[in-house]
This record gives structure tokens, C-alpha cells and sequence, in this order.
């Protein structure tokens, strides 16, 4: 049941099956760097129990829990909940290739393995027209960040300038993931994967970098003002590449947003 599983042993997960393991449960993965054989001594155990309902309470679905001094994490779903997050493109490119790296440990009715076929099936070219859909009105949504971002620099609040320019960062990598249809094999290879699909020397890649705290903005600003400067300058390199998706209902506060930004001179 648990062979081939890198660095815990056969017992070890037996253990942690039998305690998850009930009369509802369908099935239990093991999914994250464990399943990839990427994992470091810091790295938790990601495992998903499947059960025949979803549990009510948000802390049912998700939770901790320290075993044998390994850091657990226990996520709770159902089989047509997953099948859900592989139709939307917002949360597919996280499932699909979790459920692509998982590791089978308890399967009883065969249902987990024939998810898992799904995921390595899966086609990214239905769901485009919706990722699109998606990244025009993400985009058009984080033109708020933008205006929290002048306001604050109008003022010099460093606090608010960062929650906007941090905001807006993960509002507009999001956007870019979606729209380009990226696999994301990591958490930790997120950004890396982002700025590859925007191209590493690319103008996008670099104000991304500044924003994230990779490098420093020119010593002429502070580093909460060169961070959020160079938000708003990857604002603006993200509409010009996601241009031809673009809604024209989306369009208008889209065009207006720029235009107070270039207004202001930033």
C-alpha cells in the first residue's frame, strides 16, 4: 500500500493512514515535494484525505498536525470537488499537477487512481476562453490596488504603499499564471515559473523582481516607494501583454487607471 514512498517508512504512514482512514473515506494522496522526492528537512507532508461529503466547517477541510516531529498538513475534499477545481483555470493549474505528482496510499474503490489519468489527460485548450475571461477581469480588479498605491504616495504611507504594492504583485503573477495555462509543479517554483513564461530579460520580469524584493529599485526612492513605483510600472507591462485578451467591458477603468499613472508621472 505505501511502497516506493521516498523517505518515510512503510509503518510511518500506515500509522498515519489508520488514523485518518474511516468508514467515509474514500481515499488518501500524498502529494507535494514528499511525492516528488524534492523534499528538504524543513518540508511538511502534504497529504489529501478524500471522504464521500465535503465537511462543513472550514477547519475540517484543512488542518496541522505534528507527527513523530514531521510538520503534517491534512486537507479534506471529495473526488467531484477536486474534478470542480480541474474545470476552473484559476485552480487548475495548482490541482492538475498536484494530482499529476500524487502518490496513491489508500485507494479503495479505484476512484483516486482513475482522478489521477484525469489529471495526467488533462488539456489545457478548453478552459483558455475562461483563463482569458479570467486574467481581464483580475486585471481590470487590481486597478483598486493601483489607486490605493497613489494614494498612498501622494500622502508618504509607507504602510499602506506596501499592502497595495504587495496586493497588486500577487494579483497581477496570478493573472499571467492563469492566462498563459502554467502547470505550477511548486509553490516554490511559482514566481520562477511566471517570470519564465514572461521571459527572464523581459521588462515584465524585471519590475516583477523589484516588486518581490529580489533586487533594489534606484537609490533615488526609499524601498517602499521603489517597490511600489515599480508596481505600478508592472501594471502597465502586464496590460501590454495581456492586451489582445482584454475585455472591452474591462477596458475602460483599464484605460483610465493608466492614463492617471502616466498623469502622475510614474
Amino acid at each position: 500500500m505505501c511502497a516506493n514512498i521516498p523517505s518515510f517508512s512503510a509503518s510511518f504512514l500506515d500509522e498515519l493512514i489508520e488514523k485518518l482512514d474511516d468508514a467515509k473515506t474514500i481515499g488518501i494522496l500524498l502529494t507535494g515535494s514528499f511525492a516528488r522526492g524534492d523534499e528538504t528537512q524543513y518540508s511538511d507532508m502534504d497529504l489529501i484525505r478524500f471522504m464521500t461529503e465535503l465537511p462543513r466547517e472550514e477547519a475540517e477541510r484543512y488542518t496541522l498536525a505534528h507527527v513523530y516531529d514531521h510538520l503534517v498538513s491534512i486537507t479534506t475534499t471529495t473526488i467531484a470537488a477536486k474534478r470542480n477545481e480541474m474545470a476552473r483555470p484559476e485552480e487548475a493549474i495548482w490541482a492538475v499537477p498536484g494530482l499529476r505528482q500524487a502518490r496513491l496510499l489508500l485507494d479503495k474503490g479505484g476512484s483516486l487512481e482513475k482522478l489521477r489519468q484525469e489529471a495526467t489527460a488533462f488539456s489545457w485548450a478548453p478552459l483558455q476562453k475562461a483563463a482569458d475571461e479570467y486574467a481581464s477581469y483580475t486585471t481590470m480588479g487590481d486597478a483598486e490596488e493601483v489607486h490605493k498605491i497613489l494614494g498612498a504616495l501622494s500622502r508618504r504611507d509607507e504602510h499602506a504603499a506596501l499592502y497595495g504594492t504587495l496586493g497588486l504583485m500577487l494579483g497581477l503573477t496570478r493573472a499571467m499564471a492563469v492566462q498563459r495555462g502554467l502547470m505550477i509543479q511548486s509553490e516554490n517554483s511559482y514566481f520562477r515559473q511566471v517570470q519564465e513564461a514572461a521571459g527572464l530579460d523581459s521588462p515584465w520580469t524585471r519590475y516583477h523582481r523589484l516588486v518581490a524584493g529580489f533586487e533594489r529599485g534606484p537609490e533615488d526612492f526609499g524601498l517602499v516607494e521603489g517597490r511600489a513605483r515599480a508596481g505600478l510600472r508592472l501594471y502597465e507591462e502586464t496590460i501590454s501583454l495581456l492586451r489582445d485578451v482584454l475585455r472591452p467591458e474591462h477596458m475602460q477603468i483599464i484605460t483610465e487607471t493608466l492614463a492617471l499613472i502616466r498623469r502622475l508621472g510614474y
